[in-house]
């Protein structure tokens, strides 16, 4: 009496049992790459609510607010002075409190517009303080907000404000031409690996934009890929070995195999390699992607608008961003390069302050998470900074 399987049942076996190996690898390299998101920030997946008071507490600093402005009943708000190139503030309040999304809106004068800042209100919050940075190209703005007592909305016409005061005076003209003059570099192919040191030599602000935008390269995250392509392998050697201890205990199916179907065990071993392979690529593609921030702070100009002067790499990583900078930065003109995929955001302060003057290739959405102001771009996002205008 045989008590083994008999040749065709094994057949039949094998391909179940490599089937469900391929199954779990594959069920366990998602859940690695699982797990190295749950590491990321829970709010880096999308908004969600401050906490009770944190936008009193951001709007509680004394600033000057030239302009009030009424909205819907119940809904007023104070903010300014609204000026291009800047990062302006509007603090809104309403009777019935906030709860919900709280959004600024640019109107172009093209008819287009355009989400410039976005927050989640906590329950009943009653003073909101939005963050958002003004170019030349918007006209106006509109605030839509969430109450219990329904949806509140407020418009403020930038042009007919400005005309009601007077206009711009000559140093403000004289500083929009200023900011005019500094087109962001276009998207260039980067190096793979960042110079450790940038030297600029009698470079105008655009060669020295471009000299430093040849260098924003994201850091390549090898040390997860390596443990993947590692998970890997160590699927396909163990199915190696599974092979051979079968064929080592005399299974009829391993036995045949052995005898006349070597090659077919070896294009076995093969497409089990191709396919750990493949799902290790595939989780490394869904682990979450940080923010990152690339700057180049230019030396300051010895003569007319030529640099010179070497600028040393850093790098510095928090809270779901990344950051490499040349220089000194927070000083002087700062070329800014933002990549923020998903949900991710880089923290506004670490980009600039309300005191200076920036230009963008287009306008960055502003965010509130986690008691702070952040930047979220849907495209890389590419600009010039000069610190301390005023």
């Amino acid at each position: 009496m045989r008590t083994g399987a008999s040749p065709a049942a094994a057949r039949l076996a094998a391909p179940r049992m490599a089937a469900s190996r391929l199954a779990a690898f594959l069920l366990a390299a998602l859940a690695l790459a699982a797990l190295a998101g749950a590491q990321e920030p829970a709010n880096a997946r999308g908004s969600s609510a401050p906490p009770q008071g944190a936008f009193q507490a951001a709007a509680a600093a004394p600033r000057a607010a030239p302009i009030a402005i009424q909205g819907s009943p119940g809904l007023r708000a104070s903010g300014g002075p609204f000026l291009p190139y800047r990062f302006s503030r509007i603090a809104a309040e309403a009777e019935a409190g906030f709860l919900g999304p709280f959004r600024v809106f640019g109107l172009g004068w093209d008819g287009g517009e355009r989400l410039l800042f976005e927050a989640q209100a906590g329950a009943y919050s009653g003073v909101v303080e939005a963050v958002f940075h003004l170019d030349e190209e918007t006209r106006a703005l509109r605030v839509e907000a969430d109450s219990p007592a329904g949806p509140l909305r407020l418009e403020l016409d930038l042009a007919a404000e400005e005309r009601r005061t007077g206009g711009a005076d000559q140093g403000e003209r004289s500083r929009r031409e200023r900011m005019r003059a500094l087109l962001p570099p276009p998207a260039l192919t980067p190096r793979s690996v960042p110079l450790e040191r940038l030297t600029l030599s009698e470079a105008t602000a655009d060669e020295a934009g471009r000299a430093a935008a040849a260098n924003f390269s994201p850091p390549r995250p090898v040390a997860a890929l390596a443990l993947l392509a590692a998970f890997a392998l160590l699927a396909a050697f163990a199915e190696a070995g599974a092979f051979r201890r079968r064929a080592a205990r005399g299974e009829a199916a391993r036995v045949e195999a052995a005898r006349g179907g070597t090659a077919r065990g070896k294009a076995g071993i093969g497409l089990v390699c191709a396919a750990s392979l493949a799902a290790a690529l595939g989780a490394y593609a869904l682990l979450p992607r940080r923010a990152l921030l690339f700057s180049a702070a230019l030396p300051a100009a010895a003569r007319g608008s030529a640099y010179s002067g070497s600028l040393e790499l850093s790098r510095e990583s928090g809270r779901g961003f990344q950051a490499l900078r040349y220089g000194d930065p927070g000083r002087g003109l700062e070329l800014v390069r933002i990549v923020t995929p998903g949900w991710s955001s880089v923290p506004l302060s670490l980009v600039a302050s309300d005191k200076d003057d920036c230009r963008f290739s287009e306008p960055p959405l502003v965010v509130f998470r986690e008691g702070a102001y952040a930047l979220r771009s849907g495209s890389p996002l590419s600009g010039w900074v000069l610190h301390g205008s005023d």
